[in-house]
């Protein structure tokens, strides 16, 4: 029997895909956030400065994290996709944790999410999981650059598109989503693992 071979521009797609389903799953933190921040920031500037600083923290954080597994890569080389599998368990979980907890739509209001150190460290939190997550993207392809790049353009446009939906869409709808997130970045890692020991051949 003739084993199918894919070609490179089939699997260039492939992975891209793979990476489009991974910035829609970190993006889940920073929709749900500029979903409530809208209710009360409406202006044209606090929704372009909020979207911005979303999507350029995420990008900047997941190149930080690829670049770090690149540069460490004869060491864990062996079991890199492991270290991947680890990681993007655990920030799937913590995101599950987070989009079943009840935490009121008071409590995230709180943020001034729009101007000055706020704003930075609003940006740092909802990005944090990019920057582990950033670590498993050369393991999934070596177009990390433009990988980081889609997951900042998905954060951004995802924050933005809340925003303007906001008050329209209930906020259980956000925690939901989480939850997917969660899930989807859990299914990613296991299919790292599963790419690497070659199972998906055997299957």
């Amino acid at each position: 029997m003739k084993e199918k071979r894919v070609g490179k521009p089939t699997l260039f797609y492939i992975t891209m895909i793979e990476i489009f389903v991974l910035s829609l799953a970190l993006a889940t933190d920073a929709f749900a956030v500029g979903l409530v921040s809208g209710i009360k920031y409406k202006s044209s500037r606090q929704i372009f400065r909020l979207s911005f600083h979303f999507g350029l923290f995420q990008f900047i954080l997941s190149l930080l994290g690829a670049t770090l597994l690149l540069m460490v890569e004869r060491y864990v080389s062996a079991f890199d996709h492991w270290i991947a599998f680890i990681l993007l368990g655990l920030i799937g979980l913590k995101m599950i944790h987070n989009g079943i907890k009840s935490e009121t739509e008071n409590e995230i209001r709180q943020y001034d999410a729009t101007r000055g150190l706020t704003l930075i460290g609003l940006s740092l939190a909802v990005s944090i999981d990019a920057l582990a997550a950033g670590i498993s993207i050369p393991t999934i392809t070596s177009h990390y650059f433009i990988s980081t790049i889609l997951i900042g353009i998905i954060a951004g446009l995802g924050t933005f598109l809340a925003m303007k939906l906001s008050g329209l869409v209930p906020i259980q709808f956000a925690k939901r989503s989480e939850i997917i997130g969660g899930i989807v970045l859990i299914g990613i890692g296991f299919k790292i693992v599963l790419d690497h020991l070659n199972i998906n051949d055997i299957i």
